[in-house]
C-alpha cells in the first residue's frame, strides 16, 4: 500500500483553467486526512479518504464557499512521485 502522508504540490483544470495547489495528509492505515490550499479564490479545503493498494480516493471539502464536495479518485504511481 502507498504512503501518502506529506506534503504535495500540484495543479488541478477545470474549465480549461490551472489551479496549483498546496496538499497535505495525513495517512493512518487506509484512512487520509488532510488539507488543501488551492492558489484561487476557492482557498483552503479539508480532504478525507482512502488509500486501497495505489488506488486513492477523496473528497474535498471548501471552508469559505458553500460548494459542493469535490470527488476526486486516481492512482499513485509505482515509485509514489504523483498521482
Amino acid at each position: 500500500m502507498a504512503d501518502l502522508s506529506g506534503t504535495w504540490l500540484g495543479t488541478f483544470w477545470q474549465a480549461g483553467n490551472p489551479t496549483r495547489f498546496e496538499l497535505v495528509l495525513v495517512q493512518g492505515g487506509n484512512s487520509l486526512s488532510g488539507r488543501v490550499l488551492d492558489d484561487g479564490y476557492l482557498g483552503e479545503a479539508r480532504v478525507s479518504g482512502e488509500v486501497v493498494g495505489r488506488r486513492v480516493s477523496f473528497v474535498k471539502r471548501y471552508f469559505t464557499t458553500s460548494l459542493q464536495p469535490v470527488d476526486y479518485t486516481g492512482t499513485v504511481s509505482e515509485d509514489e512521485d504523483y498521482l
